[in-house]
């Protein structure tokens, strides 16, 4: 049987550190925490979860300290983990199996973070569980240096460092410099300058992230893994600002390449709305576009592939479909949307049933 290792990078997570070990212990055989620097108790929170602590300088470089991290791995697989994520869900027989082909193991990571409506919750497929020897690339967003196949796998972990606007700010802060840092060494690198783009948004620096997106949209590869979500974040960014005539053109020139992504549809749905209240005279035609995106995601359903956003394919498309037959006096119609919204326990669908029904 093929033994596992968690291997961390940390430093001054107190806060999150225990749950995270905690959820673990069922599945691994060792815990190798490297400490870059922590002035809290990480150090002593790893120690009574029985991992091996390390220290290593920060050098402004996550694959340097990732592989410093994972050269005091003696298992035969490694699991990589951030201090903010636990694991909610392993098959232990479908992992084992799968340890036996020595590929590459991609998990489900459940993120959750702040939105107007409270919570949103997006997930996403990451190579996280592969043979050691392995090793990382990049200065930052790291990726595994090899070419073996890789493999959706029964694990799911849930992220919470986004939940709060300080630390999502803080970790844009972190990031900027080292991704100027990696663009300067590879101007061409489509994923770092949209990367770069949604770190300046995280700061509220629209017009540099406006310029950033500018680029890495048209650079973008229609078949690489980013095309989709850097399409609808661009379009968001757009409507961050107001620039609606320019996301309108987006929606108008990628709808033919996108393929069955609802969080496009769903993007395209709020961009209509925006664009019909700013200049109702001038835009009214695109009108019955608002139905007939947000029935297009119900048809598709959740975004499949490597991620999405929890509720573009169902609950926030229906919630949206109801306000708009709520808006055009089609009540029973809304009040349907909101019913079957309010069934995946959707706060704001339950609130327009109280108000229609009151």
């Amino acid at each position: 049987m093929n033994s596992i290792a968690l291997v961390m990078i940390v430093k001054n997570e107190e806060k999150f550190l225990s749950r995270c070990l905690e959820s673990v212990k069922p599945y691994l055989d060792d815990i190798i925490v490297l400490d870059t620097g922590s002035e809290d108790q990480t150090q002593d929170i790893a120690r009574s979860h029985g991992a091996r602590i390390f220290e290593a300088k920060w050098q402004d470089d996550f694959a340097y300290a990732r592989n410093t991290a994972l050269s005091h791995s003696k298992c035969d697989f490694n699991l990589v983990l951030d201090a903010d994520e636990f694991i909610v869900k392993w098959d232990k027989e479908a992992v084992s199996a799968f340890m036996d082909k020595q590929e590459i193991g991609k998990i489900k990571i459940i993120s959750h973070f702040s939105s107007s409506d409270g919570t949103d919750t997006a997930w996403s497929y990451i190579s996280r569980l592969f043979p050691n020897g392995i090793s990382y690339k990049g200065i930052i967003h790291e990726q595994l240096d090899s070419h073996l196949p890789r493999e959706i796998i029964p694990i799911e972990v849930n992220h919470d460092g986004y939940h709060r606007e300080a630390t999502e700010k803080n970790k844009s802060s972190r990031n900027i410099p080292l991704l100027k840092k990696a663009l300067s060494q590879d101007p061409k690198n489509t994923y770092y300058r949209y990367k770069l783009s949604m770190d300046y948004k995280g700061i509220g620096n629209y017009q540099a992230a406006c310029g950033h997106m500018n680029k890495a949209y048209a650079s973008v590869d229609r078949n690489s893994t980013i095309y989709s979500s850097l399409v609808v974040d661009y379009i968001y960014l757009l409507m961050n600002i107001k620039d609606y005539e320019s996301a309108l053109k987006i929606i108008e020139k990628e709808q033919n390449y996108i393929g069955n992504s609802s969080g496009f549809y769903f993007v395209s749905g709020l961009l209509y709305v925006k664009l019909i209240l700013s200049d109702v005279k001038k835009y009214i035609n695109y009108f019955n576009r608002i139905e007939s995106s947000f029935i297009k995601c119900l048809q598709i359903g959740e975004d499949t592939g490597d991620g999405g956003v929890v509720g573009t394919g169902s609950f926030a498309a229906l919630y949206n479909l109801g306000v708009f037959y709520e808006m055009t006096k089609k009540i029973p119609e809304a009040i349907e949307c909101y019913e079957k919204a309010a069934t995946y326990e959707y706060a704001p669908a339950i609130e327009r049933l109280k108000k229609l029904r009151s």
